[in-house]
């Protein structure tokens, strides 16, 4: 081989290595990166909680990682706490009639106690100021205070123990000292992921 076809091969072994390294380092940034932290209302609003607490969880149709959410959520709905759970599905308006079939949906709709809706355009989130997919909001019964704030996967689609679950336990041992744990997912409808 000559001198300048090894140099060239040498050259383009160098570039390719470089490549898979970049892509490969910008997907792990992509898996360790949280969304966009929700802005919550501090109070909640509205209707008296008859439960220990209200948990509100927001989720794209269309996030891969929801499914870590809805896993572990199922999980810990599992051990019947005092928490009345409403799962909001956020998608465009002329996309609702799709939710049902969907495989996220199906999921959440196995989840004992959890009550399923529908986030036109994502209005509700937008309300709650939740802009990630995978968002949960603790707010306790009593007072309507927000107790939590954030995601309940240790990543992006990963399941497992978690801070954010651990601060949901935390509540139903009685402490309703504000905590906070980043969400791992997508954008939710009308807002851009952090």
């Amino acid at each position: 081989m000559s001198y300048i076809r090894k140099t060239v091969h040498i050259l383009s072994i160098a570039l390719w290595s470089v490549a898979a390294f970049a892509a490969t380092a910008s997907l792990h940034l992509h898996e360790v990166t949280p969304g966009k932290s929700a802005q919550a209302r501090t109070k909640l609003e509205g209707n008296q909680i008859r439960a220990g607490g209200r948990l509100l969880v927001f989720l794209s149709p269309d996030c891969e990682c929801s499914a870590s959410t809805l896993s572990n959520l199922s999980d810990y709905l599992g051990s019947k706490p005092n928490i009345e759970t409403t799962i909001y599905f956020s998608c465009p308006k002329p996309e609702t009639s799709r939710l049902e079939g969907c495989r996220l949906w199906k999921q959440a709709s196995s989840i004992p106690g959890a009550v399923l809706r529908v986030d036109a355009d994502g209005v509700t989130a937008q309300h709650y100021r939740a802009f990630t997919s995978g968002q949960c909001l603790l707010y306790d019964g009593p007072t309507g205070k927000l107790v939590y704030s954030g995601g309940i996967t240790p990543g992006r689609a990963e399941v497992g123990p978690n801070r954010g679950i651990d601060a949901l336990r935390r509540f139903e041992r009685g402490s309703r000292v504000f905590s906070s744990f980043p969400v791992y997912g997508c954008a939710l409808q009308g807002f851009a992921a952090g």
